[in-house]
């Protein structure tokens, strides 16, 4: 489930993020605590609703307004963007599991 002040689903990627063949998705929540977030849930996904606060993997920002999770991307991995992080210039991380 999303919504509320943190951001929750404001950008989503979906794709083979640990190469197992199954499709993972990832939930990006820009406005949480510490800078932002983004959550990766590993599939077989489930079908009804979830909690990713609770059930996914959190990639959690360094910077205190870095916005990370505002974009999201997947190709080879997850990218993950965060346009406050490094005094306001951006950055984009790439996980791979």
């Amino acid at each position: 489930t999303g919504g509320g002040a943190d951001g929750l689903s404001w950008s989503y990627a979906s794709g083979d993020f640990n190469g197992d063949g199954a499709i993972d998705a990832a939930i990006g929540a820009p406005y949480a605590e510490h800078g932002g977030r983004a959550y990766v849930l590993f599939g077989p996904l489930p079908t009804g609703p979830v909690d990713v606060r609770q059930a996914g993997v959190p990639i959690v920002s360094d910077g205190a307004d870095d916005a990370l999770g505002w974009s999201l991307a997947a190709s080879d991995g997850l990218w993950v963007g965060a346009p406050f992080a490094g005094n306001g210039r951006g950055t984009v991380a790439h996980y791979s599991w």
